[in-house]
């Protein structure tokens, strides 16, 4: 049984025992809705993202180093990496890639994910941490 509480869901196991709690905001469903009690609240559905979004320069929002170009279903890294390109599939819905990631890279034989965001400053949030945009001149 479950139960909203200060912005948290609470929820005990089928012994009682009460399980962790989880922010409202996180909770999603494969529909994209959560029920709580007799409350029903829509979840913004994700907006299928395409190699079309991501191509051009991109840099590290850290620092606005450049990391590279994607062109086509290519990351062309800036000279200053001295590394071939890599390989950009779109996995939006996989099974066997974390739930929120769009883009799937292989560098150095390690697979790395991101979360593409629309907005002012389109960016790439990779489960590393590191953070991509786009430069403000380029959209």
């Amino acid at each position: 049984m479950c139960h909203a509480e200060g912005g948290m869901l609470c929820c005990n196991a089928g012994d009682g025992e009460e399980v962790r709690p989880l922010p409202l905001d996180m909770l999603t469903t494969d529909e994209g809705t959560a029920v709580i009690g007799d409350e029903l609240q829509q979840h913004p559905s994700k907006v299928p993202v395409s190699l079309h979004q991501l191509q051009g320069k991109w840099n590290r929002q850290a620092d606005g180093m450049p990391m590279g170009e994607v062109k086509g279903s290519t990351v062309e890294w800036d000279m200053s990496y001295q590394h071939a390109p890599s390989k950009l599939s779109m996995v939006t819905g996989l099974s066997g890639v974390p739930v929120a990631a769009d883009v799937e890279m292989e560098l150095a034989g390690e697979k790395h994910w991101a979360r593409y965001e629309t907005g002012n400053r389109p960016q790439l949030i990779w489960t590393d941490g590191e953070v991509w945009v786009k430069p403000l001149n380029q959209h």
